[in-house]
């Protein structure tokens, strides 16, 4: 299914966030109101925002940046951009800018929030353009890890955005890398996300956007690819980035770029969903390449290990040693065949860009320093069956760092009668950006801290044991996921955890010695039905956590629960039902009591 289109503007048509959205006129009732008139923007200050919140102000060119104090949000930003729309012409690229968005949304890259405002200040009343500021909510909000982000100005790196912990190591990196590229010395694909980068300059051509002045790109380095993400957003401020000028003129990209027809479907998908009106693009067709990062990496281990059957590649003997790196390329056929065993010793590892096939294989570590299996943008499912991984570290690649000893990122998998057992590390098993999935009939079994882990991955876990862990068994994140027939025992923290906008429903469960057994927080949910709670600290715990977020809910039907210390931690706002009743006992603030200082464990990193 192919559409042409050609994008068509005109200061007559504006585009609009939704079909019943007006075009913005001088005489419209304010959307934001600052306590500040025109001229004082002009230099940095304090207002008030919307009559009730206080904020910083500072100018920039074409507008002014606003910033909320403390851990306050505004519109559910930390930092937000205004521009002055002054013209119709100036109105037609900012309606650009915001299709731009959307598209970049409906491919599921990082997109940021823009929209048209009206501004009401004290001595006039003004269209603006909003946009969100580049921090790392912008990535937690597109379903991603917050990671470094930077911009260039010409060949200097200018650092926006850092993680809590390893910033020398990861900047002194990435330095370097960037040294080498623009020294022609280090190939595009090594650092940068191939697939990534084409489709964010693919949606530039597309909207004749490639060589427009106030397109400006940000970079973010995505902490669980360990690659380079380029972001798109308008500026006015007057600079040169070597590296988007070189990423641009390199040859492999622009004999690339292409949409494909489920690029389109995707986009025809999302913008019906949201009520948006369909953008009219460019289309072009080319040649497009199919690479990944692997080629930078050495393919001797892996020719050493595998061996090809018939187009599959196997792994060579009963009981394999990993000692080192072992980096699976993409776009092939992987199996590891039953029986086999596979010891990582010396800090080695799996590291997979194709999906895999497992049957009967056992992974562990007979030195205790093994860093597990991790399944990297291979796309399609991956499946591991009967299965047992023991005794495993995370990975760690000098300052690339995974939580888990087994990681599917951007990998749907099925996973069946498989055990995680001794695994020492934040998460036994992490699922990111990973779905759908499954787990049937797994263990998992004496994990240093949270057992399961899944971020925006939606799937489903039955008839699966949680025992004797550290942390968390169940632990998700912007995901929605459902679990039956499960058995916890023995959780120092909390057994069924529901955050940052995830929905949880269970059923047929049981859970007996948690400190926390039931809990949901930050705008989550959880319905349960039909289980048991027996010896927990808490059993049913809902607040909110984060200041961009809100209130959770529980429901709970049919629900067993004796043996507690305290049956309900409800922070007002959260609620809880239990058998269609409202129960109205609440906590001024439940975060002060949780995490070691009364219930619960220390969050672990």
């Amino acid at each position: 299914m192919k559409k042409l289109f050609t994008y068509i503007a005109s200061s007559l048509l504006l585009f609009s966030c939704s079909p019943d959205e007006p075009t913005l006129q001088l005489e419209t009732t304010p959307d934001i109101i600052i306590s500040s008139d025109f001229k004082a923007l002009r230099k940095a200050q304090k207002c008030v925002v919307n009559n009730n919140q206080k904020v910083n102000t500072m100018p920039k060119k074409g507008g002014f940046s606003l910033e909320t104090k403390k851990k306050n949000t505004f519109l559910g930003k930390k930092t937000v951009d205004f521009f002055w729309v002054n013209n119709n012409e100036s109105k037609v690229l900012m309606s650009k800018i915001i299709t731009l968005q959307h598209v970049l949304k409906a491919q599921k890259l990082i997109g940021f929030k823009t929209q048209f405002k009206t501004l009401q200040l004290k001595d006039t009343l003004a269209d603006v353009f909003f946009q969100e500021g580049i921090d790392k909510r912008l990535i937690e909000s597109n379903k991603n890890r917050e990671g470094l982000l930077f911009t260039m100005k010409g060949r200097e790196l200018n650092i926006l955005s850092t993680l809590k912990n390893g910033n020398k190591e990861s900047v002194s990196k990435l330095k370097n890398s960037l040294a080498n590229y623009l020294n022609n010395s280090l190939e595009l694909t090594c650092f940068f996300d191939w697939d990534k980068t084409i489709k964010v300059f693919s949606t530039l051509k597309s909207l004749d956007l490639m060589n427009e002045n106030s397109v400006k790109i940000c970079y973010y380095v995505n902490p669980v690819s360990n690659l380079i993400e380029p972001l798109v957003y308008f500026s006015l401020d007057d600079y040169t980035d070597d590296l988007f000028d070189k990423v641009l003129n390199n040859e492999l990209l622009q004999s690339s770029l292409s949409f494909s027809d489920q690029q389109f479907k995707n986009i025809e998908n999302y913008f019906h969903k949201h009520q948006l009106r369909l953008p009219e693009l460019k289309i072009y067709n080319s040649s497009k390449y199919v690479l990944d990062s692997t080629s930078c990496y050495s393919r001797e281990e892996f020719y050493d290990s595998f061996e090809e059957v018939q187009g599959v590649f196997r792994l060579k003997g009963e009981r394999v040693n990993v000692s080192n790196s072992l980096v699976i390329p993409k776009g092939i056929k992987i199996e590891f065949v039953k029986g086999q065993e596979v010891n990582f010793t010396n800090g080695g590892f799996i590291l997979s860009f194709s999906p895999v096939l497992i049957d009967e294989v056992k992974f562990y570590s007979s030195d205790s320093t093994g860093r597990g299996l991790h399944v990297v943008n291979a796309k399609k499912n991956s499946f591991v069956y009967n299965s047992e991984f023991n005794g495993l570290k995370n990975l760690k690649i000098d300052s690339w760092v995974l939580p888990s000893a087994v990681t599917f990122y951007e990998s749907p998998v099925e996973i069946r009668n498989t055990k995680f057992l001794n695994n020492d590390c934040e998460d036994g098993l992490n699922l990111f950006r990973s779905e759908p999935f499954l787990l049937e009939e797994c263990i998992f079994k004496n994990t240093f801290s949270d057992a399961f882990d899944a971020d925006f991955s939606d799937g489903t876990l039955k008839d699966c044991v949680f025992e004797n862990l550290g942390n968390d068994a169940i632990d998700i994140s912007g995901s929605t996921i459902t679990v039956s027939g499960c058995q916890f025992s023995g959780v120092a923290d909390k057994a069924l955890s529901s955050g940052e906008e995830s929905r949880m429903t269970v059923d047929s469960s049981s859970i007996d010695g948690a400190s926390l057994a039931v809990t949901a927080k930050d705008n989550s949910s959880i319905i349960i039905s039909n289980s048991s709670i027996l010896n927990s600290d808490v059993v049913f715990c809902a607040f909110q956590k984060k200041k961009e977020f809100g209130p959770s809910n529980i429901e709970g039907n049919n629900i067993d629960y004796k043996d507690s210390k305290k049956d309900f931690l409800i922070e007002k706002k959260s609620s809880l039902k239990l058998n269609g009743k409202l129960i109205k006992e609440y906590e001024e603030s439940v975060r002060e009591i949780l995490y070691g200082n009364e219930y619960g464990k220390a969050t672990v990193k």
